[in-house]
């Protein structure tokens, strides 16, 4: 990494130094390295996952070698034992986290990210070591008056030979030396050629999807939004090699602001009890409208009789989460699936039997006895999340 120029410097970091780093090796501004690398924490692990490893990898300027080589033994690096241990495990962890699991990594982000701040807060830059020796204490000698410094008049390594006196020499008038001015830093040139682009792309998205949308299809609101950022991003992204286009990152920025007010914001969606553990006992205590945000909750329905009802009808919410829910094993159950993405099922142990959809769709289980024996239906709004409905 270090020959390649991918090497961390003190003096230009935020955390430390990686965006700078990939900023001075490709010859871009590292504020697009670390909008790109926000864009990927925010919305996927990957991004703490690459940005760990990156640190493990880059050698800090004035090391021999980085902190994952130091960790095999290769040479020296700055970073300590501990805080390359904790990087190293943090890797790991993420790791698991992304890939084997990627709905628990919203809330992980925090538990994640509070250890690597105390770990980036925590290092500082040691002191540079010299092999000079030590300067030797002064030697005193000592007279009958008492004691001397060594090159003290009458001290033992006085000066005793005179050198003649130096006139001083006459000024000479000369005529005055106007003072250079510094020359102008080189400024690099940005194109304004990939805003243009990049707008006039995006307003051509925006018009072909109200064309679609006024001729009866319907699109969600935020979908405009969202082609529109995607659109941007992906021009940032070119414009990290041919040029910043700074009008598009505030774009970015207030259209990143609006999709996370729009998608947190419940209007129009079912809420209910969030994230809390339910076991009713009646129909009247079912709750009609249930959610799970960024977690792990259950709601148990075996303990009420469903016979004496015609339907039971009941919205759910998952929002990165997984859930379950627990049903008697002789109810009907008609589950009605809007899925962003994820997955639903309904199974049933006695039977060994598992319907599922990884899409929007709908699911019908009569149970073992066949129908009858009460029936319950589920609407359920998935985004990016697992339901599982058990008898």
């Amino acid at each position: 990494m270090g020959r390649s120029g991918l090497v961390r410097d003190r003096s230009d970091r935020k955390i430390a130094g990686v965006c700078a780093a990939l900023g001075r090796a490709s010859a871009t501004d590292p504020l697009l390295w670390r909008a790109l690398l926000a864009v990927l924490v925010v919305f996927s692990g990957i991004g703490l996952l690459l940005y760990a490893l990156a640190w493990l990898c880059f050698p800090q300027r004035g090391d021999e070698v980085s902190a994952l080589e130091s960790l095999l033994g290769r040479g020296r690096s700055s970073t300590s034992l501990a805080a390359t241990l904790t990087l190293a495990g943090t890797v790991a962890f993420l790791g698991v986290v992304v890939c084997l699991d990627p709905s628990n990594y919203p809330m992980l982000v925090l538990g994640v990210a509070t250890p690597a701040a105390a770990v980036a807060a925590g290092r500082r830059s040691a002191p540079d070591e010299t092999d000079a020796p030590a300067a030797p204490e002064p030697v005193v000698a000592a007279t009958e008056e008492g004691y001397r410094s060594p090159f003290a008049p009458g001290g033992p390594y006085a000066r005793t030979r005179e050198f003649p006196a130096v006139e001083p020499e006459t000024p000479s008038v000369t005529a005055p030396v106007e003072p250079v001015p510094p020359a102008p830093p080189v400024r690099r040139r940005y194109s304004h050629r990939l805003t243009v682009i990049g707008g006039a792309v995006t307003a051509l998205a925006m018009a072909v999807m109200s064309i679609v949308a006024m001729a009866g299809v319907p699109v969600p609101a935020g979908a405009f939004g969202g082609v529109a950022l995607l659109l941007i991003g992906m021009v940032l992204i070119v414009a990290t090699w041919w040029g910043r286009s700074r009008s598009l990152i505030v774009v970015g920025a207030a259209l990143s602001a609006v999709l996370a007010v729009q998608y947190f914001d419940t209007n129009d969606r079912p809420a209910g009890p969030v994230n809390e553990r339910m076991a009713p006992v009646s129909v009247e205590e079912i709750p009609p409208q249930w959610s799970v945000w960024f977690g792990e909750s259950e709601l148990d329905l075996r303990g009420i009789d469903f016979t004496e009802s015609d339907e039971v009808r009941l919205q759910v919410m998952v929002r990165g989460a997984a859930a379950e829910i627990h049903v008697p094993p002789d109810v009907d159950v008609v589950l009605f699936v809007d899925m962003t993405g994820g997955n639903a099922e309904i199974h049933d142990p006695a039977s060994d039997v598992t319907m599922e959809t990884a899409g929007s769709g709908q699911l019908v289980s009569e149970g073992a006895d066949g129908p009858g024996g009460g029936r319950v239906t589920i609407d359920v709004t998935i985004e990016f999340g697992t339901l599982e409905v058990t008898r």
